[in-house]
């Protein structure tokens, strides 16, 4: 299945780079968010833990946790700010208002789910929160948390509805 995530985790990096933005801030952060996902893809990670690993995979390890933990502070700024952006002299909708809780809350989830991943690095946490997978239970929660703004973003949920008025003549 390692060989499944990295193709996955190459083709989301190609979308996060080949998506077009409003401006030049998404454009940047687009191409960031690309950026760290190869970073995720292309150095795997090992349970630093087991003694079985030599010095340059725990190194790697390092290095894919630094780039994990950046890539889910970019998908929080996504949620957080960029998403939650309204065009300039355009009214916010109703339906803009509950996307913006949306952006809210995926972005909320993210930065929570990072702070706990980030955490796990420490000995006590780590054991402590064992049971529940912890990693894999909180990468899969930002993700589908990112995923629900992405698809929220793209009018898959939420989209405006469209105004069947008639005009008087």
């Amino acid at each position: 299945m390692r060989d499944c995530q990295v193709g996955g985790l190459c083709a989301i990096a190609a979308f996060l780079m080949c998506s077009r933005g409003y401006d030049w801030i998404d454009e940047i952060t687009g191409y960031l968010a690309g950026f760290l996902t190869l970073g995720v893809a292309l150095c795997p990670s090992v349970n630093p833990r087991d003694p079985v690993h030599t010095p340059l995979q725990l190194e790697l390890n390092t290095v894919h946790t630094v780039f994990a933990a950046q890539l889910f502070l970019v998908l929080a700024y996504f949620c957080l700010i960029l998403f939650r952006k309204s065009a300039p002299g355009k009214s916010r909708t109703r339906r803009k208002q509950h996307r913006n809780a949306v952006y809210a809350t995926c972005g909320t989830v993210i930065l929570t789910c990072d702070v706990v991943m980030v955490s796990l690095t420490l000995e006590g946490a780590e054991r402590l929160l064992r049971p529940v997978n912890p990693l894999l239970t909180c990468e899969s929660l930002a993700l589908i948390a990112f995923g629900i703004a992405w698809l929220t973003k793209g009018n898959g949920i939420l989209r405006d509805r469209p105004h069947n008025h008639v005009q008087p003549a």
